[in-house]
C-alpha cells in the first residue's frame, strides 16, 4: 500500500512539472499563473506526504510540522516533506485541518491575495481528503 502512494505522490509530482512546463512553452506564460499552478502541483505533493504519514503511523499528523519532525509519534517513517514544502510559492504557510472524527483533512492555500476567495489566479486552491483516501 505505502508502494502504490508513493506511485501515486510521483506521478502527481510528475504531472505538475509537466503542466508547469506547458504553461511556459506553449500557455500562458504570466508570472502569476505560474505560481498559481506550481501551488495546485504542491498541495497535491503536500496531500500524497500526510496520506504516506497516514499510513505509516495510523493517524493523521496534527500540524504540518509533524510531517518533518517526529516527535511522540510512533511508526513515524519520514520526514515526509522537507521543511519548504510547508509554505506556498507566495511565501506563506499552507493551512492544514484534520477531523479526528473521521480522519479525514482540508489542506488549502489562499492564493496570491492571502484572503479567502479570489478570482483567476487568485483563487484559493485545496485537497480535502475523506477516511477512504479520496
Amino acid at each position: 500500500m505505502r508502494k502504490n502512494l508513493a506511485i501515486v505522490v510521483a506521478l502527481a509530482l510528475v504531472i505538475g512539472v509537466a503542466l508547469g512546463a506547458y504553461l511556459v512553452f506553449f500557455g500562458e506564460t504570466d508570472h502569476r499563473y505560474r505560481k498559481h499552478d506550481s501551488a495546485r502541483a504542491q498541495i497535491e505533493l503536500l496531500a500524497g506526504s500526510i496520506d504516506l504519514f497516514k499510513e505509516d503511523t495510523g493517524s493523521l499528523p496534527r500540524s504540518l510540522t509533524d510531517l518533518i519532525k517526529q516527535g511522540s509519534v510512533p511508526r513515524w517513517s519520514g520526514p515526509y516533506i522537507q521543511d519548504e514544502g510547508l509554505l506556498d510559492p507566495w511565501g506563506a504557510a499552507f493551512y492544514y485541518r484534520a477531523h479526528d472524527s473521521d480522519q479525514s483533512y482540508i489542506l488549502f492555500t489562499l492564493g496570491s491575495e492571502g484572503r479567502i476567495g479570489g478570482h483567476g489566479n487568485a483563487r484559493d486552491i485545496q485537497v480535502e481528503r475523506s477516511q477512504a483516501g479520496s
